[in-house]
């Protein structure tokens, strides 16, 4: 096996760079559009030169190299979600602690003191409280556009997507 890395160290430079570029925010789907034909491809290839051993340890050393960046990719949006999951239920109960004490939702994040700040909030977190209603988002890092939005009637996240 280290023979062959060491033959082939193209192939774990391209595909750490590509689950590096998809790893980013909003860009998790790329991966998608990258590894599903390398897939197929390296499939076919295999099966087509499965007698000679060179390519098709060459094929099956591409195919782990991408089923790898899949699912670093997959884990790193994971724990990117599960953090915004629990910066935006923290602020759900600062919101609603200023609804008890006040008996009104706040205007914006900046009127309730533990959450003040001039810097932009983490995770693509919005939140408005105008004419409409409350409205609070914030993003998943998977794909632009799409993200969690709060039900602050029946207190629960719903998915919107793109």
């Amino acid at each position: 096996m280290w023979s062959l890395i060491k033959r082939h160290p193209y192939l774990i430079a391209i595909w750490t760079g590509i689950a590096w570029f998809c790893s980013q925010d909003y860009f998790g789907f790329a991966i998608y559009l990258l590894a599903l034909p390398s897939l197929f491809y390296t499939i076919v290839q295999c099966a087509f030169n499965w007698r000679t051993i060179e390519l098709r340890y060459k094929y099956i050393l591409l195919f782990i190299m991408i089923v790898l960046a899949f699912m670093t990719v997959d884990v790193v949006h994971k724990y990117k979600d599960d953090k915004a999951k629990v910066y935006a239920e923290h602020i759900v109960g600062e919101l609603e602690q200023y609804y008890k004490l006040y008996g009104k939702l706040p205007r914006s994040l900046n009127d309730i003191p533990a959450l003040a700040t001039q810097e932009k909030r983490p995770h693509m977190l919005f939140y408005l409280n105008e004419k409409n209603g409350p409205f609070l988002f914030y993003a998943t890092s998977f794909a632009p556009f799409s993200g969690w939005n709060y039900d602050f009637e029946k207190r629960h996240w719903l998915y919107q997507h793109d």
